[in-house]
């Protein structure tokens, strides 16, 4: 207990920029306690604080202080990362280096170094760090962000490059379906198609097992792209593609993935008939509230309501007309969103709430209280509702209409009163001396007050109004 509460003291020094400090009191731990977590915490939190370089460095020499040899190896691969973020390479390589009791500790630290120079738009380095790391998976996944960096800037030819260093298959496939993409992304059709083939070779030579999921990612790949139907002329065979996965939670996340790519790709009548290969109700609409997300993120709002109505399961029918409906208000659409209350049935009261409650927490937000309240008044239940009614109070006061402002609060108190819970009557009263007290009512402010039961919640009340006085 003393050894952890000392540990956190040297901490906080550190943080505060007092390293002395910290150090005496980390150093003044009972050596046979293990404070090998406070060592690294100290030693990473000094190099991303404001210490300066010379004292950063100095710090490493903590490191040997670290007993357990893979908390020091973690440890010493943070930091090198850190200091690669700092722009001190030829340090950082140093230092993982020096990492020898685990190799896949290293190889993690070169591939996040790779990362760190690939963001500061050094591929070149990056590429020479990447090729040091011993492990194939972990240097093809270096070497994968590099052909996608060069791909993006349209360095096709140092992309390939990249992608022929490669050494794992299914990374080599994943380059080549980057690169294919990006000449797609940059209206190279013709190039593209170069690449989408070769993936496609490279994917013939794997065994059946492992074929068949790289032959989904090219799928995948080429819906990205727009083509809905060239994707493995999967447009043609998709049973017997669907088929070659056994297990039918594989087969629905396959079909399901790509109706969220063709979805995302805008191919929205392409998703939707992949939709009809499902082969229960439960895969089913779950494609299509992966359509319908799509098309919110793309506010194609009207698309959406008429992709809901096809959902099967009716309460998650009336969920996906609450989303839209949420998503046209937050889009300041408050009328077509109010429209589309009436596609919820009325034997789902609390989703219509749901919808209710959030056009007018929005139009709150939008400084717009009278529609707020007007639109909450419609709910069937406000029970739970408190907190909002206590914000278009607020933003009344704001407005300086004290007289809604008092009305409504006063339906609060009427609230806090029927309310059958001490603790929500608790917040009710808390809510309401606070507005209260913002209006200046400090003497109807502290009678509430009195009236809280729960000591704790009573002396909060009385704060707020002590700081509004």
């Amino acid at each position: 207990m003393r050894a952890n509460a000392q540990g956190h003291i040297a901490l906080i020094y550190a943080e505060k920029l007092h390293l002395e400090e910290a150090l005496r009191v980390l150093n003044g731990i009972d050596q046979r306690a293990n404070n090998d977590r406070f060592v690294s915490d100290l030693v990473t939190m000094v190099f991303r604080s404001e210490y300066d370089h010379q004292t950063q460095f100095n710090t490493l020499s903590l490191l040997a202080n670290i007993q357990e040899a893979f908390q020091r190896d973690k440890t010493a691969a943070n930091i090198a990362v850190l200091i690669a973020e700092l722009g001190n390479i030829p340090k950082a390589l140093e230092l993982i280096a020096a990492i020898q009791a685990y190799p896949v500790v290293q190889d993690d630290a070169l591939v996040r170094v790779t990362a760190s120079l690939l963001e500061a738009g050094d591929a070149k380095q990056a590429e020479r760090v990447a090729l040091t790391v011993e492990s194939d998976s972990y240097q093809s996944a270096a070497l994968l962000a590099i052909v996608d960096f060069y791909a993006q800037e349209s360095q096709f030819e140092d992309a390939e490059c990249v992608s022929n260093r490669i050494l794992d298959t299914s990374y080599q496939i994943s380059s080549l379906l980057r690169i294919a993409i990006a000449k797609e992304d940059w209206n190279e059709a013709d190039g593209a198609n170069v690449y989408w083939i070769k993936a496609q070779q490279l994917a013939n030579r794997l065994g059946d097992q492992h074929r068949k999921w790289v032959l989904h990612d090219i799928s995948l790949a080429r819906l990205q792209a727009g083509h809905s139907h060239e994707s493995c002329d999967f447009a043609f065979d998709i049973s017997e593609r669907l088929d070659s996965f056994e297990i039918e939670f594989d087969r629905n996340n396959v079909l399901n993935d790509m109706i969220k790519v063709s979805a995302e790709a805008g191919l929205i009548a392409y998703a939707e008939e992949l939709l009809a290969y499902h082969s229960n109700e439960f895969g089913y609409d779950l494609g299509v509230h992966l359509i319908i997300n799509s098309l919110i993120d793309a506010k194609e709002f009207s698309e959406a309501a008429r992709i809901a109505k096809i959902t099967i399961d009716e309460l998650q029918r009336m969920e996906h007309y609450m989303a839209i409906g949420s998503a046209l208000s937050r889009d300041g659409q408050y009328t077509e969103a109010l429209e589309l209350q009436d596609n919820i049935e009325s034997t789902f009261p609390r989703t219509r709430d749901s919808l209710l409650r959030n056009i007018a927490r929005d139009l709150v937000f939008a400084n717009m209280p009278e529609d707020a309240e007007s639109i909450i008044l419609r709910m069937n239940n406000m029970s739970d509702d408190f907190h909002l009614l206590g914000d278009i109070a607020s933003a009344y006061i704001a407005q300086n209409n004290e007289s809604d402002a008092d009305r409504l609060l006063l339906m609060l108190e009427h609230m806090a009163k029927e309310v059958d819970n001490e603790l929500q009557t608790a917040l009710i009263l808390l809510d309401i001396t606070r507005l209260r007290a913002m209006m200046g009512q400090f003497a109807k402010a502290g009678v509430l007050a009195s009236g809280i039961a729960q000591e704790q919640y009573r002396a909060r009340a009385f704060a707020n109004i002590a700081l509004s006085l």
